[in-house]
C-alpha cells in the first residue's frame, strides 16, 4: 500500500523561491489564498506541513508556477509512478492521472484546453512512435554516426532545459527536433495530424521542398481510401495495437479521435 504524502523541503524550498520572485510576503500570500494570515505557507516552506492538492494548485497558479511540477514534487517519495508522469509528455498508459488533475481546474475553458491538449498527446505518443519506425531507425541504420550525433545533440538539449519549465508542447518540439537532428537536415517547420485521413503532414524547413505525408493507416490502407475519407476504425485499431498499445488503450485513442472530429466540426460551425 503506498504511503500518504510527507512534507517536503524541495517543495517548501520551490515555493519559497517562487514567493521571493513574485515579491510576495507570507502573509500576502496567505491573503490571496484566503488564509488568516501566513503561518500555514511558512510551515509548507519549511518542509514541516503538506498543502492540499487544491491548496497546491491555487499557490503555484499565484506564484507563476507549473502545478503539475508542484504536484510531481509533493509525491515523490510516496507515489514514484505519478512523479514520473506528471514530469513526462502526456503517455497512453496514464490518460486517466491526467484527466484526475483537470479535477483542480476550475475555468471551463482551461478544462476544454486541457482536453485538447490531452488528446492531442495521445496522438502525439502514437505519431512519435509511427515516425521512429519509418525514419528514425532506418536513418541510424544507414549513417553509422547518426548515433553518437544524436546522443551529442540531446546532451546539449538537456543541458538548456535544465532548470527550465517544460512548456506544454514540448512532445511536439521533440517530434520536430529528432528527425533533423538523426538527418543532419534544417529543423522541421511543423507537422500536423489530418484526423478524418489519419495522414500525417510533415513541413520540412528547407525552401522550395513539398511536404511529405505519412499515413497512420498504412500504404495499402491509405491507397485504397479517397482523401479526406473517414479512418476505417477496425483498421486503425489494428495499427494501434502493433504500436504496442493495450486493448483499453486503442479504444481510448480512437475515443479522442472522434472527440477532435465533433470538436473541430463545432469550432467550423460557430465559426460560419
Amino acid at each position: 500500500m503506498k504511503s500518504s504524502p510527507t512534507p517536503s523541503l524541495a517543495l517548501g524550498s520551490t515555493l519559497k523561491a517562487g514567493r521571493k520572485q513574485a515579491g510576495l510576503t507570507l502573509a500576502q500570500l496567505g491573503t490571496e489564498m484566503g488564509l488568516a494570515n501566513g503561518n500555514f505557507i511558512g510551515m509548507v516552506e519549511r518542509g514541516e506541513r503538506c498543502p492540499s492538492d487544491e491548496g497546491l494548485v491555487q499557490m503555484g497558479r499565484l506564484l507563476s508556477l507549473d502545478p503539475r511540477e508542484l504536484l510531481a514534487l509533493k509525491y515523490r517519495d510516496s507515489h514514484p509512478a505519478a512523479f514520473e508522469v506528471l514530469l513526462s509528455p502526456p503517455q497512453p498508459r496514464y490518460p486517466r492521472l491526467r484527466r484526475m488533475l483537470l479535477a483542480s481546474c476550475a475555468d471551463p475553458e482551461q478544462i476544454a484546453a486541457e482536453l485538447e491538449r490531452a488528446a492531442y498527446g495521445l496522438m502525439e505518443q502514437l505519431i512519435f512512435r509511427i515516425l521512429l519506425q519509418r525514419i528514425l531507425l532506418p536513418a541510424l541504420r544507414a549513417d553509422r554516426y547518426a548515433p553518437r550525433r544524436l546522443r551529442e545533440k540531446m546532451a546539449a538539449h538537456r543541458e538548456l532545459r535544465e532548470g527550465q519549465h517544460l512548456p506544454p508542447d514540448i512532445f511536439e518540439q521533440e517530434a520536430q527536433t529528432f528527425i533533423p537532428w538523426v538527418r543532419g537536415e534544417l529543423p522541421m517547420l511543423s507537422w500536423e495530424l489530418n484526423p478524418h485521413s489519419m495522414m500525417l503532414r510533415l513541413q520540412s524547413g528547407k525552401r522550395d521542398q513539398e511536404a511529405e505525408e505519412l499515413s497512420l493507416l498504412g500504404p495499402s490502407a491509405a491507397s485504397s481510401k479517397a482523401a479526406g475519407s473517414h479512418a476505417d476504425q477496425a483498421g486503425l485499431s489494428e495499427i494501434l495495437a502493433l504500436q504496442g498499445l493495450e486493448a483499453d488503450e486503442v479504444a481510448e485513442v480512437l475515443d479522442l479521435i472522434e472527440w477532435k472530429k465533433a470538436r473541430r466540426k463545432r469550432v467550423r460551425t460557430d465559426a460560419d
